[in-house]
């Protein structure tokens, strides 16, 4: 069973970059650069047509279950591409527990005025649809209007595109970092050694497991968290050492 993980304690100050960007600088082959990529590109549309959902549910007063189902449904879907059929559990577990807690940390964020804002993105979206506004663009224009009540501005990254490409950029690795694991325990890799990033932005819990090589089938201490992998949530592993992750493993035959 996947461990209920809280996304409203991600840490929204770090905002999303390009993705060729924060996958290029990760230590992954141009394979692993790419199939995050694409699956970050897919996982976004998936992510920002469910938040502009929940903005017409919240609009008509409807309740949320129906995002919620197709968050979950479409992302189980996503999941099954890349893991195979005997990782069906894992899936179906964590798909449902993602969608959620991204209707609960939405409906929490969603008020009138913020409602309205997103529909005019939302509207010049599909308006401008062969040009998709970028994060930039989108947080800019969400955050510069005088109108728009003070207190909603921190509410404004909840129906973002921003959000959606950071949930991409998060949810890449959470997938395509445990696909990388299962392959490698299939074709008969015996060590694994963790790495960071060796810059500013990672966390001394995980410097500290920097370099640390243990059998394939071991489990890293990382604070107070046990994982296989960067990024495992299937030993219930805390949000603080998995959001915004961006470490990686190197297999040793």
């Amino acid at each position: 069973m996947v461990k209920t993980l809280n996304i409203d304690e991600l840490n929204i100050n770090q905002r999303s970059e390009p993705y060729d960007k924060y996958f290029g600088i990760m230590r992954l082959s141009k394979r692993q650069i790419r199939e995050r990529i694409l699956f970050a590109e897919d996982f976004e549309d998936i992510f920002f047509e469910f938040l502009m959902y929940m903005v017409v549910l919240n609009e008509y007063g409807k309740a949320f279950t129906p995002a919620q189902e197709q968050l979950q449904e479409r992302y189980r879907d996503k999941m099954f591409e890349y893991l195979p059929e005997s990782d069906g559990d894992f899936i179906r577990d964590y798909a449902a527990t993602f969608a959620v807690n991204a209707v609960d940390a939405t409906a929490r964020h969603i008020s009138g005025s913020l409602a309205s804002e997103a529909r005019k993105i939302r509207d010049k979206v599909v308006a401008e649809s062969d040009e998709i506004l970028s994060s930039e663009q989108t947080i800019e224009q969400l955050e510069i209007d005088e109108n728009w009540p003070e207190e909603s501005q921190a509410d404004s990254w909840y129906v973002s595109l921003d959000r959606a490409k950071f949930n991409a950029e998060n949810e890449a690795n959470t997938v395509l970092n445990r696909s990388d694991y299962l392959n490698a325990k299939e074709a008969g890799y015996s060590r694994k050694r963790w790495v960071t990033e060796a810059d500013e932005r990672v966390r001394p819990t995980h410097r500290i497991v920097h370099g640390a090589t243990i059998p394939i089938d071991g489990i890293f201490v990382v604070g107070d968290s046990l994982m296989r992998y960067p990024k495992d949530v299937s030993l219930g592993a805390s949000i603080d050492e998995i959001a915004n992750c961006r470490c990686g493993l190197i297999y040793v035959m």
